[in-house]
């Protein structure tokens, strides 16, 4: 039977009452992260990690298009981060890639990052040429603020390229939001047409931790 090695473990307020020996490498159950310790510092120093993926997602249909439906689907992971997991600094990337293929006029398509209580995203009105068109999104969640009292800054944006041109079209947002970051957050991304008649297919999505 192969050996397993498991570490010393504990929540974020654990950790901060706690001083490891020098070297020594537990790991935070509340951030998910691992914790090096030098024998001296109370709570020790987390190990920053980059490009941690949290949410790899299957691909969705949304067909009626006026109603906002997660851009994620479902897939593996969880696209909710346990209380106190962000900190000042950390990053929340979203991406996804599909098609839309339209019927009709789809009128404005709504983008939005949603979060408990807060909603930051934009409207706009595609061209008629988005029918049979690629398209790529990118969501940034930075917190810059922490805590109770927390702020955070998100962007989008999205790029449609026509089938049949091969010429895309850009579109960005930027908002800044208040957020309290002590608890768990649900983070989601949404996608909705203001007219029925075409379908949103988002063929991978993924959430990641990045620095």
């Amino acid at each position: 039977m192969p050996k397993q090695v498991r570490l010393r473990r504990g929540t974020t307020a654990q950790h901060a009452s706690f001083t490891g020996a020098d070297g020594e490498v537990t790991v935070d159950t509340t951030k998910r992260a691992l914790v090096l310790h030098d024998g001296v510092t109370a709570g020790g120093r987390p190990i920053e990690m980059t490009g941690r993926r949290l949410f790899s997602a299957t691909s969705n249909s949304l067909n009626t298009g006026t109603s906002a439906v997660s851009l994620f689907g479902t897939g593996q992971g969880s696209l909710v981060v346990p209380a106190n997991f962000i900190t000042a600094g950390m990053v929340l990337w979203a991406r996804f890639y599909g098609y839309i293929s339209t019927t009709g006029s789809p009128g404005n398509m709504t983008l939005a990052i949603l979060f408990p209580a807060s909603a930051a995203g934009f409207i706009k009105t595609p061209p008629a040429s988005l029918s049979l068109g690629m398209f790529m999104c990118e969501a940034h969640f930075r917190c810059a603020v922490a805590g109770p009292s927390g702020s955070a800054n998100v962007r989008i944006w999205a790029m449609f390229a026509n089938s049949s041109t091969g010429v895309p079209v850009f579109y960005y947002a930027s908002d800044d939001i208040d957020l309290d970051t002590t608890p768990s957050i649900a983070f989601d991304v949404t996608g909705q047409f203001a007219n029925s008649g075409q379908t949103l297919r988002i063929e991978q999505g993924t959430l990641e931790v990045v620095r």
